[in-house]
Order: C-alpha cells, then sequence, then structure tokens
C-alpha cells in the first residue's frame, strides 16, 4: 500500500468542507488506493470493494456514485471513460504527492479513445463516448445517401496541426479516425467549419493546458462526438472555473 502526503491545509480547505462525512471519507480511503498519478478505477463496485472492504455489505453501489458525485462537484476528481471502463483521477495530485513510477498503472485521460465523463447527484453518468452502434447507423445512412465520398480529411489534418500547434499533432489517419471525420463532415459541412473550431480551441486557454489537471484537447477528443466540438464552439470550455483547493 502506497504512503501518501497529508498537509496540515486539508483542516481548512472549503472543498473538503463542503463535502458529506461519507464523501470525505471516500476522498481520503481513495488517495492510498491511486497509483503514483492519481488514478485508479472508478466502477463503483471496485471502488467499494478496494475502501471498504469490511462494509461491502452495507454500502450500496449507488451510494459510491453519490459519494464520486460530490468529490467531481468539489473539483477533487475528475472522471473519464477509456475502453468502456470508468476512472478517476485526483486533481492537482502531482501538486501533494510523489511520483515514483515512470508511468501510471491505468489509462490517462490522453490515451486516444478517452472521454471526460461527468455523473448527476444521482450518481447517473451524463457525458460519455458515444456508443458505437449510433456512430454505425449515422455512417449507414451517410453511405445510402452518398454522404462520405471525397471528404477532405487530410485537409482537415493539416488544418488542425496548423492552428492547434500547442497540442498533440495528428500524424496519421487511421481508419477509424476517417470514419469519425465522416461522421463530423456531416454536420459542419465544409472546411471553413471545421478551421472555425480548431481557432475556437487555440483560443480557449483550458483546451491547450490551462487547467488544473494539465489535461490538453486533442484532434481525437474533437471529432469523438457530436458534443465536443459544439460545446467548443459555444464557449463553455471559456467560463471554467480553475480555482481548488486541498
Amino acid at each position: 500500500m502506497p504512503n501518501r502526503i497529508i498537509k496540515e491545509s486539508i483542516c481548512t480547505s472549503e472543498n473538503i468542507n463542503n463535502l458529506s462525512t461519507e464523501a470525505e471519507i471516500l476522498f481520503y480511503r481513495l488517495m492510498v488506493q491511486c497509483d503514483d498519478y492519481g488514478i485508479f478505477f472508478a466502477a463503483a463496485p471496485i471502488v467499494k470493494s478496494k475502501c471498504f472492504p469490511w462494509k461491502t455489505d452495507k454500502i450500496k453501489d449507488k451510494d459510491i456514485d453519490i459519494w464520486l458525485y460530490e468529490l467531481q462537484e468539489a473539483k477533487l476528481i475528475f472522471l473519464y471513460e477509456f475502453d468502456s471502463k470508468r476512472y478517476l483521477k485526483f486533481v492537482k495530485w502531482e501538486k501533494h504527492q510523489q511520483k515514483r513510477a515512470n508511468k501510471s498503472k491505468y489509462p490517462t485521460l490522453d490515451s486516444v479513445g478517452a472521454i471526460s465523463i461527468l455523473i448527476d447527484s444521482n450518481g447517473n453518468q451524463l457525458i460519455a463516448n458515444v456508443p458505437e452502434n449510433r456512430e454505425s447507423r449515422i455512417e449507414n445512412r451517410e453511405s445510402r445517401q452518398g454522404i462520405g465520398d471525397n471528404i477532405p480529411c487530410e485537409e482537415i489534418k493539416n488544418q488542425f496541426n496548423t492552428i492547434c500547434q500547442s497540442l498533440s499533432k495528428v500524424v496519421s489517419l487511421s481508419k477509424s479516425r476517417k470514419e469519425k471525420i465522416k461522421v463530423r463532415w456531416n454536420e459542419w459541412g465544409s472546411i471553413e467549419k471545421a478551421i472555425e473550431i480548431f481557432t475556437a480551441v487555440k483560443d480557449t486557454p483550458f483546451l491547450c493546458g490551462n487547467n488544473e489537471r494539465g489535461w490538453k484537447c486533442s484532434f481525437d477528443w474533437l471529432i469523438e462526438n457530436d458534443k465536443n466540438y459544439i460545446k467548443v464552439l459555444e464557449g463553455v470550455y471559456k467560463k471554467h472555473d480553475n480555482t481548488i483547493d486541498w
């Protein structure tokens, strides 16, 4: 079991003070379950069995999800999904803890295909990967309509690399990426719209790494579904409050 550092300032943290007693207990127990990068599984059954091994018959999975919601709302953790599995990461972990391992034991938010998610006060997931079967239905419809032919995939890739120079460059276009670009192209309709989206990303500090977890937007994140790029255009991430203390 790893050793973790708990500072005296935790007693006066407003973020922690706003938690229920149960959520605060979960917060501390998660600290010793996370790897050296502050990452751990966020599936309720796993969290329950690891953090409360003597109370698995008294604590419900829904209780865990509700407490995770509290930690998320207090900006103490953020949640994401990779390969249909849910993970959590402590915010500002690196500021308070020491890294010994060279890399995380778990997929990170920067992993290709990882998607940020939220859960509501009832423990229900609100934002996640667009289901693959939905994408397939869209693409099948496009195929029947003749949509998807002559999609300027390379130009879209080049525009992203040119405009968003502070982000990871797109080196190649896999079959999966091309399929998702085709779906987005049916929504965007022009290279000008793609440029507008990429420019909005460039002009949003939060999406370029200026946030509490150092996360950066990626090309894959933009084309993953029909929600992410819309939120970029609507300026949702320009309103983000990055303050955090614990």
